[in-house]
């Protein structure tokens, strides 16, 4: 049981560091087989490379999140924040070095972060300390961006099966709500009900917002088939992008799906699910979500192509990332009891 000092952050005894330790150094021989090297994030970030510049590349209320019961200044009145993930940081560091001498950066991490959370206890927010695995990749070229992705699912694929977990991966995309939201005209607040009727898959509710919001008939057809592909199997999914003419979703998908049933990943854990929305000021292309045991979005992440730009780059860079929550990979394969050997 965790035992917390008077602001929140946790004490962290010897069995659980040990068991930390192995899952870390497991991870760690994964990810060099892959070619990604070791990053350590500052604790302490430039505010305006956690929330990056406008537009924002998270969303407003999410700026609310980071932990700001301490803003630090120096002589020069910067003001910074203690970490609250890694994908910004890491992308304005790549960002200042440039593409020039070298095509592509991946890097992996497990880092603490500290965020503010709402307390299930109580109406207040609290600070919450949880440790972060990450993956980070950045390339000039298309192909070799796709090749990335696929390292990067299969490594987190490989950290799971260590631990004698089957995930089970739900992909979507991007061009899903640009096509049915952004192309038809709904505004921010609109867009975000129904991205949240969506991902509840309340399809009442969901044709009942749409008719008050005076929608097109054919809207409402194409938004609620949408809302019926969740969770399908991804061959589906590849049927529905192709029948919407989304072809470079299409070829993504296809592509990256093969890759992954070529290193060895059952093609039945692979899924469809046009309910996964993540933020669009963040994300470009293709996204996805990986569940276990019932527990769903223990890792996630996608193309954050869209994010390189906020730092000052005009070339086209491709950048693919994925975080997966420490706890509660602890909580999925229940390592507290039992952490497999390294052999």
């Amino acid at each position: 049981m965790n035992m917390y000092n008077s602001i929140g952050f946790p004490f962290r005894f010897v069995e659980e560091i040990k068991k930390r330790r192995k899952i870390q150094s497991h991870f760690a021989l994964i990810c060099e087989k892959y070619g990604f090297e070791e990053i350590e994030i500052p604790l302490i970030c430039p505010f305006k490379e956690i929330i990056g510049h406008p537009p924002l590349p998270l969303r407003y209320e999410d700026i609310f999140r980071v932990f700001q019961g301490t803003l630090f200044y120096n002589h020069k009145q910067t003001r910074g924040t203690v970490r609250y993930e890694g994908t910004t940081p890491i992308a304005s560091l790549v960002s200042s070095w440039g593409f020039r001498r070298k095509t592509s950066y991946s890097y992996h991490y497990f880092q603490e972060m500290i965020r503010l959370e709402n307390c299930d206890d109580c109406n207040e927010k609290k600070q919450k300390a949880f440790f972060q695995i990450g993956l980070e990749t950045f390339s000039k070229k298309y192909e070799h961006h796709l090749e990335k992705t696929i390292d990067v699912i299969s490594i987190i694929a490989e950290l799971f099966a260590f631990l004698d977990l089957k995930p089970k991966i739900r992909f979507s995309h991007v061009s899903l709500v640009e096509k049915n939201l952004l192309k038809n005209g709904f505004d921010v607040i609109q867009r975000k009900k129904i991205v949240t009727l969506l991902e509840q898959k309340d399809f009442v509710k969901l044709h009942f917002a749409l008719s008050k919001m005076k929608a097109p008939r054919e809207v409402i057809k194409s938004l609620l088939e949408m809302a019926k592909m969740a969770d399908v199997p991804i061959d589906e999914g590849r049927k529905y992008l192709k029948r919407l003419q989304l072809n470079r979703a299409y070829k993504e998908l296809e592509t990256i799906c093969m890759g992954l049933v070529e290193r060895g990943i059952d093609e039945e854990s692979l899924r469809f699910d046009a309910g996964i929305h993540r933020d669009l000021n963040f994300y470009s292309g293709l996204i996805f979500h990986i569940d276990v045991n019932g527990i769903s979005e223990v890792a996630g992440g996608g193309d954050f192509s869209k994010l390189i730009n906020h730092f000052g780059v005009k070339e086209t860079i491709h950048a693919v990332g994925l975080a997966a929550g420490y706890e509660k990979l602890l909580h999925a394969s229940d390592v507290k009891h039992k952490v497999p050997s390294l052999v």
